[in-house]
């Protein structure tokens, strides 16, 4: 384990380099000290940045997102923003671990109930808009593995052309 581990640190995985010994403070530079995990359900840990995005594109996003929660009934346009800047968000609270002021004064959108709830799927949940052949597809699958019934009998996939 230890060795795909290193493998891992050496393709750049942050999820693996969030714990490099390298990148922690002198006084915290001890194997098990603040080893930062997935907790239970969390899928997007440290998500990477989008494609074409870079940090400092992601600051500017943020810093639009700031005047844009000063402004009233924008409610789309800062739900947008704070899931395109949710990988940067994530990346900051994970390596640097701020405040809770600090996050406030960063992120104020953060602390609204519609917005708790929009980040808290963004945490838990692996596709964002699942379509709903999907969706009913694996209900009908994870129904009938619940209820112990063979799903070669019951269940038969076609192609439709």
């Amino acid at each position: 384990m230890a060795n795909y581990r290193t493998k891992l640190r050496g393709y750049g995985v942050p999820e693996v380099m969030c714990n490099a010994l390298k990148r922690k403070r002198p006084a915290d530079q001890k194997s098990a000290k603040n080893v930062k995990k997935p907790r239970k359900a969390e899928l997007n840990y440290l998500p990477p940045y989008p494609a074409g995005e870079d940090e400092e594109s992601q600051e500017q996003e943020r810093i639009q997102l700031l005047s844009e929660v000063m402004k009233r009934d924008n409610n789309k346009l800062i739900k947008d923003k704070m899931a395109k800047t949710f990988s940067h968000r994530r990346n900051k609270i994970i390596n640097q671990s701020p405040s809770i002021e600090d996050i406030k004064a960063r992120w104020p959108a953060l602390f609204e109930a519609s917005h708790i709830q929009d980040e808290f799927q963004r945490i838990t949940m692996a596709p964002s808009n699942p379509s709903i052949d999907m969706s009913r597809g694996l209900v009908i699958r994870c129904l009938m593995v619940y209820l112990g019934e063979s799903t070669d009998q019951l269940l038969k996939e076609y192609d439709v052309s």
